[in-house]
């Protein structure tokens, strides 16, 4: 899954060895545990129980960043963000959202887009020694004056 999540993340723009050389870099031993135990990793999987989106999430100070997003390929189906930023809002995280996407990867862009995301600045970044260049996409905070007390 880790790997699947990163070759995806990195749109085929890095060879496949040094995705999975990311993966094992990224998600050493049981972090993925750690992650789901304190609520901050969350699955998604359409109608017929594919899997169809892996995010990780961390609460900081001032926002939500939302470090990992896997995402079917699959360019008949467009999935969106907004169940997943429901649930965040439901659980009490209110803050900004912020994800990185690596440009060029379409499928990433729209699903961000389609709850809502506004694309950001652009900064070259290098994975392994490839350069590649990622996009911010943002999210404003929730608005608490909803009443729920």
């Amino acid at each position: 899954m880790t790997v699947q999540a990163c070759a995806d993340a990195y749109a085929e723009m890095v060879p496949p060895e040094v995705v999975a050389a990311e993966a094992r870099t990224r998600y050493p031993g049981g972090r993925l545990r750690e992650k789901l135990l304190a609520g901050e990793l969350y699955v998604g999987e359409d109608a017929s129980g594919d899997l169809v989106m892996v995010a990780l999430v961390s609460r900081l100070d001032d926002h939500v960043a939302l470090t990992t997003v896997l995402v079917a390929r699959d360019l008949f189906l467009d999935l969106s963000a907004e169940p997943l930023v429901r649930v965040l809002r439901e659980r009490g995280w209110l803050q900004p959202i912020v994800s990185d996407v690596v440009l060029g990867n379409a499928a990433h862009e729209r699903f961000h887009e389609n709850a809502g995301f506004a694309p950001g600045d652009v900064a070259a970044d290098e994975v392994q020694g490839h350069p590649i260049f990622r996009r911010a996409w943002w999210l404003p905070a929730a608005s608490t004056s909803r009443g729920d007390g």
